[in-house]
């Protein structure tokens, strides 16, 4: 019966950091988007004034991930606004380190035990 929970608890614990695993995932892709138009902001700005249709033109220019589109770099055009690169940065490291660290339970077994303990 003990070894049914442990494994139940195991289980649950996989669940738990997959799903927190995606939402990772999401929020660097978000974050490398402002990145893109923190470090490029003048070239955005540029194409938002010279073209017609700019959504295009920057997705061809900066290549951002499909999912993410071109709506990122609308949000993060307006998200400049009160973030600086050394916060963006900040932030790109944390959650990616954080998903360092999920990544390593997935391929231990040993540190999921550990952590389950």
């Amino acid at each position: 019966m003990l070894a049914e929970w442990l494994e139940h608890r195991r289980d649950v614990l996989i669940r738990r950091s997959k799903h927190r695993l995606a939402e990772i995932e999401r929020r660097l892709e978000i974050l490398g988007g402002y990145l893109i138009a923190y470090l490029n902001i003048d070239e955005i700005i540029r194409i938002i004034r010279e073209e017609d249709e700019p959504k295009p033109v920057m997705m061809a220019r900066f290549r951002p991930d499909r999912r993410a589109g071109g709506s990122d770099l609308k949000h993060a055009l307006r998200a400049l606004r009160k973030l600086e690169e050394i916060e963006i940065k900040h932030e790109f490291d944390g959650v990616d380190g954080e998903k360092a660290q999920i990544e390593a339970l997935f391929a231990s077994d040993h540190v999921q035990w550990k952590t389950i303990a």
